[in-house]
């Protein structure tokens, strides 16, 4: 997981500021959904991805 997750944390989309937790299955990272409606447009939101192996 780590040497996927390091493919895309040394350039622009996914810094490593937004990167709250990873291990060797599973990593976590936040971002603001600008893509929402109403009162939800700019909340932080986590997501949570784990490898397929």
């Amino acid at each position: 997981m780590q040497a996927y997750l390091s493919r895309y944390t040394r350039r622009v989309a996914i810094p490593n500021t937004r990167l709250v937790a990873a291990d060797a299955s599973a990593a976590t990272f936040r971002w603001k959904d600008y893509r929402a409606k109403g009162d939800a447009k700019g909340k932080v939101r986590y997501k949570t991805i784990g490898s397929n192996k």
